[in-house]
């Protein structure tokens, strides 16, 4: 991460062109791909991501032959590109193992192709481990535990499995705490993420069992993590996280015994009492905590630190636990309706102002005492809390008319909130009184001349100041402002954003190619389309829609044109031309814009924090961008390649700038530092023969896996004796899952029922159905089993059920025309998911909108060979194979 601020302005504007580039551009080819998928034979797809594959190996390759391994380690840029192309690598590794699923409609074991893709992620983690791959590991194979787990497969135990998994997720955290973490702080983020997932699946190992058993293995899990910390390092974050980790151990047991459980009544109002003694203890002790860390210290260094700035942790589960408490008591006050009613009335208001009052005076009076402090931010967020749902209640009622009582509640949350914002100092005050004027600031509809305003109005005028002083102002970067801005925003995108991007964009913008191309004048055609003279308020609404949208649709552009006004009219031209660009294809699209002028500043101010809130933030909008297109694929395909292909000529343009040495003048001393040193741990990666064998060994392996899997599914399906099944009905709306579609075998039911009824027999045969002596013991066990059900065919149909097999016996079984063996899981009994399903595919992918073709599906065709099924096709009531429409 350190090297990103090691680019220059010229090759961050490089990387950022060839990204947006590459992410279009591969988004449209997948996209067009499946718009032609049918037409297109499995050996061809097969063929082409593999030649993808390849073709990464091969420029990796270039890299090293054209730049060396110096080089490659010196710049900066060259850095990114090695380690991107590392990451695409691993994720088309993955995909070629799902396109072979896809393609032979293997469905089950999903769990399999996840664990296959975790392997195959490890050769490229060594070849370049970087923390996005890393990342990237641990989230594929915690889904694949995940779905094993969930499946219960090869009998084992569903605690023992969960305390498996737990451990080796703790297990990766040692790691990461011993030889990565204390370096770089997103190695630290990391290995949170994995202790956090630990302590989550260790906690409900056996959550079914009693209750409270939940609360107990959370608080079993505190205290190991304070006997780690303590023998290990005595880190404040691990600290604190285990004092979370209590607190949330304790409400645990307070909800299982009473909202879900009957050990005693309790109405809802006692157990948020309990709630708000317990997180007002967790928020006491952990300051506690932190006062005495720094007891030690003598004289004027120990009055600075306790009244400095709380380290990270500290400030997150303050802002935390005091958002929880606020949150608590203003439910007792909504649910008792004493000693006001606090939705929409007067007397919540007066609430409200009052608790303005009391956190001011509290937060105005003290400087160093921080139990007064949370108790003030509590106040402040129960005001925040009525205004929020103030402005939401009008919102929803469309009242413009508001009373005297919430205008002023208005009026004085801006003003208390600037005040606390300009007085304190401390991150999480900062926070909170940030957030806390967005939620006020929404509410200034009440104002003659806002009246035709509303929060996505406010949204984009925040957003376009914020990215202005932030830019222009000399100061560090107020990270908690931009993060409670960012928290807002999200709310507001998700909440009322888009109801205002469409009305003013009009219904047919996200449909129509055409639309998304011209959207910068569609508000000019709204007011020249309007029947007769439009209304004054409908002639300035819509221009100071257009304004806004404009400006913040300029923003990426003069946030670049900060970074590079100064270089060569080359630079400016490249960055003139990408920024235009922006603006055009997401004219109005707050949610792509924001993130990416945010990823401008981060390199500006040289914050790592805000680059990966941005990150993620562009990552989910591009996302939303793509899911947001109501148009055929087809044109979706083509708008994004188009888009991509415009970034190219950026790209080309600026691509050269990668290669060059890295510009650091004017950084911090401490990145210059930082950078220094993450040198020679990256130069190690690239000896000779670790970078040509670890190349070989990520690039062949997925090939290598794939080949050997094509051929085992074709022997299956060339030597395997063709069956139908009948498809018993399911619910239609759970039938149509998107581009595939649910199967439900009817001998599934029939295994199952005779299964129950062996289980109630004790698991003595009947004169039906014949039960082998070696799966006696298993199902007598409390665990799931896999069993082979041998089916007498009828015309090629497997109707009646025979007997039921331990696999280890196929072998022995006779081999007659009449007969074939399905495979089945038992799963574990008195589970919630309990019950037999079938070891093969029941999932049947299509092209998308095929559904109605395959709606008049009655009986699947599947290969059976020694044990294994593969599903074919999907037949009609008079045995014709469906074929989709053209």
């Amino acid at each position: 991460m350190v090297s990103f601020f090691r680019l220059s302005s010229k090759q961050f504007l490089a990387l950022l062109c060839m990204s947006l580039s590459l992410v279009l551009l591969a988004s449209g080819a997948v996209t067009w791909v499946a718009v032609n998928w049918e037409s297109i034979s499995p050996t061809v797809k097969l063929v082409t991501v593999q030649a993808v594959l390849l073709l990464i190996g091969a420029v990796l390759l270039l890299l090293r032959l054209r730049f060396g391994a110096q080089q490659l380690v010196a710049a900066a840029g060259m850095q990114w590109l090695y380690q991107g192309l590392a990451f695409l690598g691993a994720v088309v590794s993955g995909a070629l193992i799902a396109l072979v699923g896809q393609i032979y409609q293997t469905g089950a074991d999903t769990w399999q192709t996840f664990g296959l893709w975790f392997l195959l992620i490890l050769p490229w983690l060594a070849f370049a481990p970087g923390i996005f791959i890393a990342a990237l590991a641990a989230v594929v194979a915690n889904t694949a535990a995940f779905l094993f787990l969930y499946h219960n497969q090869f009998g084992v135990p569903f605690e023992l499995s969960a305390y498996v998994l737990a451990f080796l997720n703790a297990a990766v955290f040692v790691y990461l705490e011993e030889k990565r973490s204390q370096q770089e702080p997103l190695w630290a983020v990391l290995s949170m993420s994995l202790l956090i997932c630990a302590i989550v699946i260790f906690a409900m190992a056996r959550a079914a069992e009693f209750a409270g058993v939940t609360g107990l293995y959370l608080l079993i899990a505190a205290v190991l993590l304070l006997i780690y910390n303590k023998l290990r390092f005595s880190l404040l974050r691990l600290n604190v996280l285990a004092l979370a980790v209590a607190a949330c151990a304790f409400s645990a047991v307070v909800l299982e015994r009473t909202v879900f459980g009957d050990v005693f009544d309790a109405d809802i109002v006692s157990v948020l009492y309990m709630l708000v003694a317990i997180w007002i203890m967790a928020a006491v002790a952990a300051i506690a905590l932190w006062q005495q860390r720094i007891i030690t210290k003598k004289g004027a260094s120990r009055r600075r630190a306790l009244g400095g700035d709380l380290p990270l942790a500290f400030t997150v589960f303050l802002a935390i636990s005091s958002f929880l408490v606020a949150a608590f008591i203003y439910l007792i006050l909504l649910f008792t309706g004493l000693p006001v009613k606090m939705t929409m009335s007067p007397q919540a208001d007066i609430v409200a102002l009052l608790a303005l009052g009391g956190a001011y005076a509290m937060l105005y009076r003290i400087s160093n005492k921080r139990h007064q402090q949370f108790f003030a931010l509590v106040l402040y967020q129960i005001a925040c809390f009525v205004a929020f749902v103030n402005n939401h209640e009008f919102f929803i009622r469309d009242s413009v008319a508001r009373p005297l009582s919430v205008q002023l509640l208005t009026v004085v949350g801006l003003v208390i909130s600037v005040l606390i914002y300009r007085r304190r100092t401390e991150a999480v005050l900062r926070f909170i009184s940030s957030l806390g004027f967005f939620v006020f600031f929404g509410g200034l509809r009440f104002l003659p001349f806002l009246s035709f305003a509303n929060e996505p109005y406010f949204l984009v005028i925040c957003f376009i100041g914020l990215i202005y002083f932030s830019f222009k102002s000399s100061s560090e970067l107020r990270l908690p402002l931009i993060t409670a801005f960012a928290l807002w925003g999200i709310i507001v995108v998700l909440s009322n954003y888009y109801f205002y991007f469409i009305s003013y964009q009009g219904q047919d913008q996200l449909i129509d190619f055409k639309n998304i191309l011209l959207a910068f004048l569609y508000p000019l055609r709204l007011y020249w389309s309007t029947e007769g003279f439009p209304g004054a308020q409908l002639v300035f609404a819509s221009l100071l829609y257009w304004s806004l949208a404009m400006l913040v649709s300029l923003t990426p552009l003069w946030a670049l044109w900060q970074l590079l006004k100064n270089d060569s009219p080359r630079a400016k031209a490249v960055t003139v031309l990408t920024g235009l660009l922006v603006a055009w294809l997401w004219f109005g699209r707050l949610d792509v814009v924001a993130p990416l002028a945010l990823i401008v500043l981060a390199y500006y101010k040289r914050s790592v924090a805000l680059y990966c809130l941005a990150l993620v933030l562009a990552l989910i909008a591009l996302a939303g961008f793509y899911f947001s297109l109501l148009m055929p694929l087809e044109h979706k395909a083509y708008l994004l390649l188009l888009s991509g292909a415009l970034f190219l000529l950026p790209t080309v343009l600026s691509a050269r700038w990668l290669s060059l040495g890295d510009e650091v003048g004017g950084r911090e001393p401490e990145v210059l530092a930082s950078s220094a040193e993450a040198t020679p741990v990256e130069a190690a990666l690239f000896t000779r023969r670790r970078f040509y064998g670890l190349l070989a060994v990520a690039i062949l392996c997925p090939i290598a896996l794939c080949q050997w899997q094509v051929m085992n599914y074709e022997a299956v399906t060339e030597r395997g004796r063709h069956v139908l099944l009948r498809l018993a009905p399911l619910d239609p709306r759970s039938l149509m899952q998107g581009d595939y579609m649910r199967l439900n075998y009817e001998v599934t039911g029939i295994v199952d029922a005779a299964l129950k009824a062996l289980h109630k027999n004790e698991y003595q045969a009947t004169a039906n159905t014949q039960l082998s002596e070696r799966l006696l013991a298993p199902l007598q066990e409390i665990k799931s089993v896999r069993i082979l059900a041998e089916f007498e065919l009828i015309d090629g149909v497997a109707e009646r059920l025979i007997a039921f097999y331990a696999p280890s016996e196929l072998k022995d079984l006779p081999k007659t025309e009449d007969r074939v063996y399905l495979p089945f899981i038992r799963k574990r009994p008195y589970r919630i998911d309990s019950g037999t399903e079938p070891a093969f595919s029941t999932e049947y992918f299509f092209h998308e909108s095929r559904a109605s073709d395959f709606a008049a599906a009655r009986f699947a065709e599947v290969a059976a060979n020694n044990g294994r099924v593969m599903l074919k096709n999907l037949l009609d009531m008079d045995r014709r194979v469906i074929r989709p429409r053209p």
